[in-house]
């Protein structure tokens, strides 16, 4: 193996070395007394000890190289150190070599059995993940052990072994390929072995070849003889008609990819964002300047490039590189580059939906229809092919003129479009041949294979014959070449005077066949086309490389110091080529992102170097810090911004590689910044992090153009020492500066800090206690591994708490941290952590609990958060440590050794050198010529050159670069985190917060102390993580400040109570934006806003409440509403408009009080930003629908009952005073009053049945029977009660919404339990829970419960709902009810005091559930339509409104009534005319209306059955009511049959005037819809009555609201306040009844919640609903879907979904112009057909018009002046979703 070999080559090299090192040690021996005893040196001698110089030097240098070449590490500092290495890595090498070999032998292995040739081919696909180099001789053994026993099998001749080895791989393998290599070994072939067939058997001399008949051909693969091997599994027919013609074979260069081993290829695609909807995507790509270009060149010939495109478009390259670049990003392209051959892109999937839609092609005028089935095949192309196919489109372009060479006058110009519509990648994916009309064609292949080279044959039979011009391309110019010297072999006779030429993808031109001459590009007529072309080409390969190599170098020699110069120049000529940089060197960026434009940039450099200028240095490295992150075009700027200052943020690592690459190699082709390549010159040279630098001079002589240092000649001359004492000692000046001496009190501080952080870490991280969210196995598992308690890091840190490191302990954790976490030759320090190490210790742990667990996810990476935490603490952990080693070795006493000397020798020089420079800067600094540029590099040149002062006297704190951006704690604009670093991420969707703009904000501020900004914090503005900094800064130098500031201000006391203030304003803005939502502030059609920002606050309260910054989240949290607020004006103007429109229509409204009256509400609804209630008083006003907002409840019982409680409570408490005594009637009902007092029960008196009912009686309950029951617990009187059914059918007007004691207790009955004595609540929800939830229950109270005991009561009752309802009934409420008593109201009475302490719910949220009477408000005009038999016969409208819950009350209202009727209610869904007649026969049987015989699907029949059965005198039927519900589909399947059912319907109704009538109940207006038919030939439907069921009027609707909640104890302000709130509601609902209902039920269930609904349960009931209670009910979990799901049923009807569609394409023409809401039928069918909808565009313009009215009706849409509509809310928008997701619910309905 090759890596063998160079190993033994790199020992080979160590052992000259030693051998020429022994040789210059014996010279230097004899060396040393002649130098000691100042002796000339002997010729002979000195000459020695050169050659052995100069061998080790060669030697050394070869060595370097080399070994550069193996992929290890840096090279170790010592010889034996390397050898050590070469050592290990040669046995890791000879440890896997049988791994390798087993690899490589099953990859190469075939089978002439299809079905084993398939599970060999998935287990290569298994196989080819593996990456053996990088595996460990464990992970070798375990994963690819099995390939080695596999191996195994095909070289044992024992065949004992042989079945051993098969049984061993049982589980490894699937028995069929076991068992096929056992029996069958002769079905398998090698690779390599049917090569050497095939290249023995091909016959080079074209003569020579044989004629191709069947028996003569060549064995091959594609056509084995008995045994030999099967190329294709399956030849298909059509393959066989594809044989070419007298096929030669290729010759052995063409056919073995090693002759021409193929370009490496990298493919780049970001990861896919947030799916977009249609319409989004196609604005998204035309945003992009010259995608459309793009796009249209990318569908013809599939992969372009930006010159390719400037040279079609004849456009700037600029602007396709953008494009290309902004286009990757988004993910619309692929990114393929191929070594020598530059970038090309190609469209990603993303992308292939927008090519395949039809509008989208129109758009892009695009007619290839192939471009999807391309691209899905293109998944497993060799992107080779694709490469050579894109270089002979762009070399045709290039020679174009080629007919002037050779003198041919119609060579056809190869077309785009012919080119690319004809390229053929057949089913292998190796062919490039394009097949067109011109005169000329080119080709290429990749492939090993017979069988392709015979695909290709064949479809170049047709052609070459017309073609005039042949080019071959191939990966390398001999494969090209040997490729047409096989199209020669098969097309000798053919090829007379045609032009042959061959290429190589990296030629720029062709050569010709037969000379080998270069074919070069004649220049062209026009010149302006040649130009461009030419000359960028030539211009910057020669210039700028011959500019630096000559100018620089020539220079510095004839300046005076030509010692220094000397010394470095001798070396860098040969190194910087060879030698390889390092150093801690950071990964290559991914493709920059452009995010402003060169304007934009340009004022954003200048921005952050004014504030540099302006000695705000860390703001302006912040600023471009930003910049960089947004723009990575500005990457490097701040890179070198960053070394140059030391910024803390780029944890800069200090090393020649690193510097060298930022300021030399990542410029490109401009000049580093003079001012900073000086400061990170000086800071490198200075410091002393890394050991050896093996770039120091190459980086010195890069510096020898800067224009600073010959400005400043001092500055030059520094650079030089500091250059030369490091080289010399490998050390920087730094180890001996005097502030490590001086410095030590300091850094004693620094170390006790870093012992607390041992403890604090510990404790965090690594305790057994550590408590992790994830229950992930193999996550707790990596992180034991990695944390473990007795490991090394958690050893080392408990050594640090304890402050038990001694030297020898020291240099362990030293050289354990160098092993595994710090950059390669690199200084202890936290700043020069490895990542790259981290990395791979997080994925071996990772890796290692894999094999641990039971069962191993394959799902391999550990990514995301998980990754980023498990970084971060190992960040933490070993970052201490390393601080730990760096602080204790800078108080360490050094040796006085010979660089201590020269230190001290040159120390002076140094001083002078740099106080001279800093002389001439103070002095050119005053120039006002200066810009900020220069400005601001003098002042870090000035800082830099100050901090190397302080460290060289002494001054220097080691702290003092943690502080760097400690001046942004002066103010609110930027927070740091504890590490004083500063934090700079955007608040989205909040453009006054980005950073820059608090950044520019900081730098404007006035600047103040620390202590007024601590007083700030104090005083209000509660960002107390920044105060906490500040106090840790000052007490820097002043130990006892901080405890002294905190006791002074009441710091902790302040601190909580800002903490418990953001929690309040946390927990109350979801609540505010749901509220703010329903007042239709907030457009949820903008990618839904409300959640993002909720999203983006619960953000920020977790840093708040990290951090402690409490100020910054409040401020966040106010400008989010500030900004809905400045958003909202646009529904504002909106509204105001659509005012002024309606009373341009009324001329006279001033003079009609109610709209004079609702005009001023809506004004002051608008005033108050309650868009929502102003625009349902605006619908409400155009539909002439005006309440009197009078309250609905006449008498407030609840209130009377409470008013009265504490005299009542006062005499019912005396013992002494009986209940006659108690009772006085107001209203002169004493008999009524009378038997309330007689009846009661008490403990003295038994209780009885009869006593019981007559007491139920009193209370106004109609008793059919009381049963007593056994005793509760031998302790609670039971008894069992049901209520009288009405008699004859007699309707029943319930007197109250509660059913539980009204319609309910008719059928189930309810149970009465007395109690005795006195009660508590907690005392009674014990009972509660003795007695059961059986039946809703009347508990009797002999006693009287205190108020506050009720109030109580009634929140444990609501805070454990049961089933059932518990409503309590004591003395108190007796004498109440007694002296109020009225027979008529008693019962209402009751139910208004009892119900609201109890818990129960009247509203019937799922509309399939039966609705009982006593709420079934509303609708009495349409029920009396219904039951009427004069009235209608048809009812229509949409779902959620009511229609079923109306013909059931009307079966309920005529069934069996006190008259004999009967009602009889079919539900015929989904059923046809006969089906459904077959229903209604059925039911009628069921009701005992018609006989068994009578059922029938036959219309006809069922209509004469029913007129007999109405003419049988001996059962009479008065009148007989026919309600058929959700009858759609039965009317759509009369219109066969000519509406014939109604036919006979009608008929029956001849039998007399109110006897018979039928009602049928569907979601669409028959008629309107449909006019044509239905109202064609006569048919009886034109004859037939219809009543619309609308969504409710507003008496209606406040009637359902108020009515049962006034019952539960709810109340109503009446004021305007109120009545806004109210509106909102019935905004929020439509006013339909069904959303309305489940808004009511949410109010209701919130009571149930822990914190009681924000009421106060000591002053409760009654519940007075406010803005702060609805935002409980807007905040209920999932209430927005749950109304959102029930308004999209109310717009799907069935299958067809016409409404829904309707209201998508309405939305999406919103979104699109949001000036202009409305929209008309025709412009419905015009969108519908820009969509292809076909559902929408089979209909004319009429039957829109009908459907949009109908959904006028059901007040989703209203009119806006002549046959035009809009959405009645914009709560119904806000539904329809946003702009994304419309689009995508459209896509659902697209047809192609």
């Amino acid at each position: 193996m090759r890596e063998l070999e160079t190993v033994q080559l790199l020992q080979n090299y160590i052992e000259d070395l030693h051998k020429n090192i022994k040789v210059l040690e014996n010279d230097v021996q004899h060396l040393m007394p002649i130098i000691s005893g100042d002796k000339f040196i002997p010729e002979e001698l000195n000459n020695s000890v050169k050659k052995s110089l100069d061998n080790i030097t060669d030697i050394q240098h070869n060595f370097f190289s080399k070994y550069g070449t193996l992929g290890l590490t840096d090279v170790p500092n010592s010889i034996s150190a390397s050898n050590d290495r070469l050592n290990i890595y040669k046995k890791e090498i000879e440890d896997k070599v049988e791994y390798i070999e087993a690899v490589s032998f099953f990859n190469t292995i075939h089978s002439k059995d299809i079905k084993i040739e398939e599970l060999l081919v998935a287990e290569k696909k298994n196989l080819n993940q593996y990456d053996v180099g990088e595996m460990s001789k464990e992970e070798a053994d375990r994963l690819l052990g099995k390939y080695v026993i596999f191996k195994k099998i095909f070289t044992e001749k024992d065949e004992k072994e042989k079945f051993k080895n098969i049984m061993a791989l049982n589980n490894n393998f699937s028995m069929d390929l076991l068992f096929a290599s056992q029996t069958s070994a002769s079905n398998f072939y090698h690779e390599e072995i049917e090569k050497e067939k095939i290249a023995n058997s091909v016959v080079t001399e074209p003569s020579q070849q044989p004629e191709p008949e069947e028996k003569n051909m060549p064995v091959t693969t594609e056509q084995p003889e008995k045994n030999s091997a099967k190329e294709e599994p399956v030849i298909k027919d059509d393959q066989e008609k594809r044989e070419p013609k007298n096929f030669v074979l290729p010759t052995e260069t063409v056919f073995d990819k090693t002759v021409y081993p193929q370009p490496s290829v990298k493919v780049f695609r970001e990861k896919e964002n947030q799916k977009l909807g249609f319409k989004n995507t196609i604005g998204e790509i035309e945003s992009i300047k010259g995608s459309h270009f793009l796009l249209k060149m990318l569908a013809k010939i599939f992969f372009v490039s930006p010159q390719l495109l400037a040279d079609h478009y004849q456009r700037p390259l600029g602007l396709f590189e953008l494009a290309c670049s902004q286009l990757l990003r988004k993910g619309y392209l692929i990114e393929y580059e191929v070594e020598g051959f530059g970038k090309y892109y190609g469209a990603s999937l993303k992308v292939l939906k927008v090519y395949e839609n039809e509008s989208c092609k129109k758009r892009l005028e695009i007619s290839n229809t192939n471009i999807g089935k391309f691209y899905k095949d293109f998944n497993n192309v060799n992107p080779v092919n694709v490469f050579l196919y894109l270089k002979s489109y762009s070399l045709v372009n290039e020679i174009k003129l080629l007919p002037k060479l050779y003198d041919i006058d119609e060579l056809g110009y190869i077309d785009i479009n012919a080119f690319s519509n004809n390229t053929i990648f057949d089913e292998k994916f190796h062919e490039k041949f394009p097949k067109t009309t011109c005169n000329h064609c080119c080709l290429g292949i990749i492939s090993d294979k017979i069988s392709d080279f015979k695909s290709l044959k064949y479809e170049l039979d047709d052609q070459i014959k017309n073609t005039k011009v042949l080019i071959s391309f191939g990966v390398t110019r001999e494969h090209a070449k040997a490729i047409m010297a096989w199209i020669c072999d098969n097309y000798k006779d053919v090829l007379q005077g045609k032009i042959l030429l061959y290429c190589g993808y990296k030629d720029e031109f062709p050569y010709d066949y037969f000379t080998d001459e270069l074919v070069k590009k004649v220049e062209p007529k026009s010149e302006p086309k040649s130009e461009p072309k030419s000359e960028p080409k030539s211009e910057p390969k020669s210039e700028p490389k011959s500019e630096p190599k000559s100018e620089p170098k020539s220079e510095p020699k004839s300046e005076p110091k030509s010692e220094p110069k000397s010394e470095p120049k001798s070396e860098p000529k040969s190194e910087p080529k060879s030698e390889p940089l390092r150093g801690k060197v950071e990964e290559p960026a991914k493709e920059t992102k452009f995010a402003f434009t060169s304007e934009e940039r340009k004022a954003k450099i200048e921005q952050y170097k004014l504030m540099i200028a302006n000695s705000k240095y860390y703001c302006g490295t912040a600023y471009l810090k930003k910049l960089s992150d947004i723009d990575t075009s500005l990457k490097n700027e701040y890179d070198q911004l960053a070394y140059a200052i030391n910024d803390p943020l780029a944890k800069c690592a200090y090393n020649s590689a690193q510097l060298y690459n930022i300021y030399i190699n990542d410029v490109g082709e401009n000049e580093p910044n003079g001012y900073y390549f000086a400061c990170a010159l000086l800071r490198d040279f200075f410091y002393d992090e890394y050991s050896y630098e093996y770039n120091l001079q190459n980086l010195y002589d890069a510096s020898s153009g800067n224009i600073v240092l010959r400005q400043y000649p001092e500055l030059s001359e520094l650079l030089y020492e500091l250059c030369s004492f490091k080289k010399k000692h490998g050390c920087g000046i730094d180890k001996y500066a005097e502030y490590r001496k001086s410095g030590t009190p300091d850094i004693a501080k620094r170390l006790e800090s870093l012992s607390k952080k041992a403890e604090e870490y510990l404790n965090k991280y690594l305790s057994s206690n550590y408590k992790v969210e994830m229950a992930n196995l193999r996550y707790l598992k990596t992180r034991k591994l990695i944390f473990n308690t007795n490991g090394d890091l958690s050893n080392f840190l408990q050594k640090k708490k304890e402050k038990d490191i001694d030297t020898k302990l020291l240099c362990e954790l030293k050289t354990f941290l160098i092993k595994n976490y710090i950059a390669t030759d690199a200084v202890v320090k936290s700043e020069n952590i490895d990542n790259a190490k981290i990395e791979n210790i997080i994925d071996s742990n990772w890796n290692l609990a894999g094999n641990q667990v039971r069962k191993r996810i394959a799902a391999a990476n550990l990514v995301s958060t998980t990754r980023n935490q498990f970084k971060n603490q190992i960040e933490k952990v070993v970052g201490l440590l390393s601080d730990y080693v760096y602080f204790s070795e800078l108080v360490s006493p050094l040796k006085k050794d010979e660089a201590n000397i020269d230190y001290d020798r040159i120390n002076n020089k140094l001083m002078k050198n740099i106080k001279t420079t800093l002389e001439k800067l103070s002095v050119n600094n005053t120039d006002a010529h200066d810009d900020n540029d220069t400005l601001s590099g003098k002042l870090l040149l000035k800082l830099t050159l100050q901090e190397l002062v302080n460290r060289m006297k002494g001054s220097y704190d080691s702290i003092e670069n943690k502080y760097f951006y400690l001046p942004f704690l002066k103010s609110d604009k930027i927070l740091l985190n504890k590490d004083y670093l500063p934090q700079l991420d955007d608040i989205p969707e909040l453009d006054t917060f980005s950073v820059l703009k608090r950044l520019e904000n900081h730098y404007n501020d006035k600047e103040i102390n620390y202590n007024e900004r601590l007083e700030k914090i104090i005083g209000g503005g509660d960002d107390y993580g920044s105060a906490e900094l500040i106090l840790e800064y000052l007490s820097h130098t002043q130990p006892d400040y901080s405890d002294k500031f905190k006791k002074a201000s009441h710091f902790e006391d302040s601190m909580n109570q800002a903490k418990e203030d953001m929690e309040y304003k946390c927990k109350s803005f979801a609540d505010e934006l749901e509220l703010r939502q329903s007042y239709g502030q907030i457009d949820n059609t903008q990618e839904n806003r409300k959640e993002i920002i909720l999203q983006i606050i619960q953000d920020c309260y977790y840093n708040a409440m990290t951090t402690g910054n409490y100020g910054f989240f409040n401020k966040v949290r106010e400008a989010f509403l500030t900004k809905i607020d400045e958003e909202a004006l646009a529904q504002q103007e909106l509204l105001t408009k659509n005012l002024s429109v309606y009373l341009s229509t009324q001329q006279n409204w001033r003079n009609n009080d109610n709209i004079k009256d609702a005009v001023n509400t809506i004004k002051e609804r608008i005033k108050i930003k309650n868009y929502a209630a102003a625009e349902d008083m605006l619908n409400r006003l155009e539909n002439n629908d005006l309440d009197s907002a009078e309250s609905l409840i006449r008498v407030d019982y609840l209130q009377e009952f409470l008013n009265q409680y504490a005299t009542i409570f006062t005499s019912v408490a005396d013992s002494g005073k009986t209940l006659k005594a108690l009772i006085h009637p107001r209203n002169k009902d004493e008999k009524g009053a009378a038997k309330l007092r007689t009846n009661w029960i008490t403990a003295e008196q038994a209780t009885y049945p009869a006593k019981i009912q007559a007491l139920l009686e009193a209370l106004g309950f109609k008793i059919g029977n009381v049963e007593e029951k056994p005793m509760i617990n031998k302790r609670y009187k039971d008894f069992d009660v049901s209520l009288l059914k009405p008699s004859n059918g007699r309707k029943v007007n319930y007197t109250h919404p509660i059913a539980a004691f009204g319609s309910l207790a008719e059928v189930d009955g309810f149970r009465v339990v007395c109690l005795f004595g006195k009660h508590d609540d907690d005392r009674l929800m014990d009972i509660f829970r003795e007695i059961g939830n059986a039946k809703n229950t009347l508990v009797i109270v002999d006693g009287a419960l205190k108020l506050p005991t009720r109030h109580a009561l009634a929140r444990l009752v609501k805070k454990n709902p049961e089933n059932i309802v518990f409503a309590v009934l004591d003395r108190v409420a007796l004498v109440y009810l007694a002296n109020n008593y009225k027979e008529t109201s008693v019962n209402r009475m009751l139910m208004a005091i009892t119900m609201p302490y109890a818990y129960y719910q009247p509203y019937i949220a799922d509309s399939v559930k039966v609705m009982p009477p006593e709420i079934f408000i509303g609708r009495k005009q349409e029920l009396m339509q219904i039951e009427n038999p004069n009235g209608v016969n048809i009812v229509y409208g949409g779902r959620q409104l009511g229609k079923s819950a109306l013909l059931r009350m009307a079966q309920k209202d005529i069934d069996k009534d006190e008259n004999g009727n009967r009602a009889v209610l079919v539900d015929v869904k989904k059923r046809d005319y006969k089906a459904t007649a077959h229903k209604i026969s059925q039911e009628m049987v069921d009701q005992g209306i018609l006989s068994e015989n009578d059922i029938t699907d036959n219309w006809d029949d069922l209509a004469r059955n029913i007129k007999n059965r109405l003419k049988d005198t001996r059962k009479p039927i008065k009148y007989l009511l026919l309600l058929i519900d959700e009858a759609d589909t039965f009317i759509d399947s009369c219109s066969s049959i000519n509406y014939q059912p109604f036919d006979a319907l009608k008929d029956i109704q001849s039998i007399g005037t109110g006897r018979f009538k039928f009602v049928v109940a569907g979601l669409r207006d028959v008629v309107r819809f449909n006019r044509q038919r239905a109202l064609g030939n006569n048919s009886v439907l034109a004859q037939l009555s219809s009543l619309t069921v609308k969504p409710f009027k507003a008496d209606e609707a406040r009637e359902l609201l108020e009515v049962p909640l006034a019952y539960l104890g709810f109340r109503f302000e009446h004021d305007e306040k109120t009545n806004a709130l109210i509106a909102m509601i019935f905004g929020h609902t439509n006013y339909f009844p069904g959303l309305l209902q489940l808004y009511c039920s949410k109010l209701i269930e919130a009571m149930t919640k822990k914190d009681y609904a924000g009421y106060d349960e000591n002053h409760t009931p009654p519940y007075i609903i406010s803005e702060d209670h609805v935002k409980k009910v807007l905040g209920t979990k999932n209430l927005q879907k749950e109304i959102r799901d029930k308004f999209t049923i109310t717009l799907s009807v069935d299958e067809d979904d016409y409404y829904y569609i309707i209201a998508l394409l309405m939305a999406s023409k919103y979104h699109e112009d949001k000036f202009n809401s409305s929209c008309s039928p025709c412009e419905i069918l015009n969108i519908a057909y820009e969509y292809g909808i076909s559902k929408i565009m089979e209909l004319d313009e009429e039957k829109v018009t009908a459907l949009m009215e109908e959904m006028r009706e059901l007040n989703v849409l209203q009119h806006v002046g002549t046959n035009s509509y809009r959405f009645a809310r914009f709560s119904f928008l806000q539904m329809m979703g946003n702009s994304e997701q419309v689009d995508n619910d459209i896509e659902k309905y697209m047809e192609d």
